[in-house]
């Protein structure tokens, strides 16, 4: 992932007043460092690093005096949903999250769940929900890191933004952990959107819920900008 392709979400956040770090992955673009296609095996070891990747540039801006180091906070898309609730545990700068189709579940869980759920090309197609259910249930396999730990613990205010028929993590079971440390008293707020996918476009019609309204009256909520435009 490299800085332009984060450009759609860092647009977004500009026209809420908001200024934006956005980098390139490391070892990816102009970054250094080796690139690390994470999975089960890995997972536990990349995740902290990359967490701190992230926490760097945290510490860059703090140094800026156009930046309020007080309002500081992390986002992304997809395995953002390890990363950033990880790189927030380690720091106590980060003063927000907004996380759009994170998985709260295993690495091992959403590999599982994304064959057989028909996500890349190469994975099992046409299986129904059932049957889909059924193999998760008899996943043996290995499971990497998994978040939960950090979830139940973690202080920092977060926003989920979850597509109900996201092919790509297991949503029931993302929305039920994510739900439950809520009621446990954790600053969870979940947006959930019926019939969205991954990419949190609508799986039949093509169109895009409008989601950011809400994600603009959380941030006044947190106190992070001034008020709803």
């Amino acid at each position: 992932m490299t800085r332009d392709r984060n450009a759609p979400l860092a647009e977004r956040f500009l026209s809420m007043g908001l200024a934006v770090l956005t980098y390139d992955k490391r070892g990816v673009g102009q970054s250094t460092g080796t690139y690390v296609n994470v999975g089960t095996a890995r997972s536990q070891e990349i995740f902290p690093l990359l967490a701190d990747d992230a926490l760097a540039c945290l510490a860059v801006l703090k140094t800026r005096k156009d930046i309020d180091s007080r309002r500081i906070g992390l986002g992304g898309m997809s395995q953002a949903g390890w990363l950033v609730p990880l790189a927030a545990s380690r720091s106590r700068d980060v003063a927000f999250l907004v996380i759009l189709s994170g998985p709260a579940t295993t690495v091992g869980e959403e590999m599982e769940y994304s064959r057989l759920a028909g996500y890349d090309p190469e994975s099992i197609q046409g299986l129904a929900d059932d049957e889909i259910a059924r193999g998760m249930s008899l996943f043996k396999g290995p499971h990497g890191y998994d978040p939960v730990p950090v979830l139940e613990q973690l202080t920092t205010p977060s926003i989920w933004v979850e597509g109900e028929s996201d092919r790509s993590i297991p949503m029931g079971q993302t929305l039920a952990t994510l739900e439950r440390i809520a009621r446990a008293g954790r600053p969870i707020t979940v947006i959930r959107l019926p019939g969205a996918n991954h990419s949190l476009f609508n799986s039949v019609t093509g169109e895009r819920p409008d989601f950011w309204p809400q994600v603009h009256a959380w941030l006044v909520r947190q106190s992070v900008i001034a008020r709803v435009p």
